[in-house]
């Protein structure tokens, strides 16, 4: 009890002991630093995939609207994506290694 007693004599313990709780607050719980920078981490990843899918809804919008404005791209698109064909007709799908 009397060293714990010394020990706060001095100004700079009080200032010591200050500085431990604070940098203890900052360290842990709701508050924390370091949960901070993840969220900050998760915020910033988020944001990229929110731009890469706004850029992947206006290709697909542009290709929407060149499909309903040409029906030779729309034929084009059905052939190649969904294997569509006319009656009659054969389709050989090439695969490329």
């Amino acid at each position: 009890m009397d060293k714990l007693k010394l020990f706060f004599r001095h100004k700079s313990a009080k200032y010591i002991v200050a500085f431990v709780l604070f940098a203890l607050f900052l360290s842990v719980g709701e508050y924390s630093v370091f949960r901070k920078i993840k969220l900050e981490n998760s915020v910033e990843q988020l944001r990229e995939e929110k731009k890469h899918y706004e850029e992947e809804l206006q290709k697909t919008r542009t290709e929407l609207e060149s499909l309903h404005k040409n029906n030779e791209n729309l034929e084009r698109i059905a052939r190649e994506k969904y294997l569509m064909r006319k009656p009659n007709e054969d389709i050989f799908i090439v695969k490329e290694k």
